[in-house]
């Protein structure tokens, strides 16, 4: 619908802006964050009660994944090592992502748990390192246009 609005076709800058943004470095993660001091006058809940009170979730089967960034790096590092293998064809068979043949990297992509300029450089670098193996490369490469 957007390119319907659009008087002028920008597909070419589109993609340089893109392009730009990706390889520039990535953000340092701050070492500190400045937070107000409150002081508010609240119950607190030691652990038992926590564990107490949310024991459905303590029992509870894991999730289709699992958060935070460490999580974030393992599901990108797999998918690098040997899960993009064939990636080109694959995505376009849904019934193969629960196999592997995606990333997974979705979820974490929406949550903020990683960067799509990290996932664009290891990726980039990946396929550097795999110069030599076309395929893998265009795998690589594949991936690297459509998701990252």
């Amino acid at each position: 619908m957007s390119s319907f609005l659009q008087t002028e076709d920008r597909t070419d800058s589109w993609y340089e802006e893109y392009y730009t943004y990706q390889r520039q470095p990535l953000h340092q993660a701050p070492t500190q964050i400045n937070t107000p001091q409150l002081s508010l006058n609240l119950p607190q809940l030691t652990f038992e009660e926590l564990k107490q009170k949310y024991s459905q979730f303590w029992t509870a089967d894991s999730g289709y994944f699992n958060g935070g960034e460490d999580s974030a790096i393992a599901t990108l590092d797999s998918f690098l090592r040997s899960r993009f293998h064939g990636y080109h064809w694959k995505l376009s068979r849904p019934w193969l992502a629960q196999k592997g043949a995606t990333s997974h990297l979705s979820p974490h992509i929406a949550f903020g748990t990683i960067s799509t300029r990290q996932i664009y450089q290891s990726t980039k670098a990946r396929a550097a390192e795999l110069a030599n193996q076309p395929k893998a490369e265009f795998s690589l490469k594949a991936f690297r246009v459509s998701e990252a």
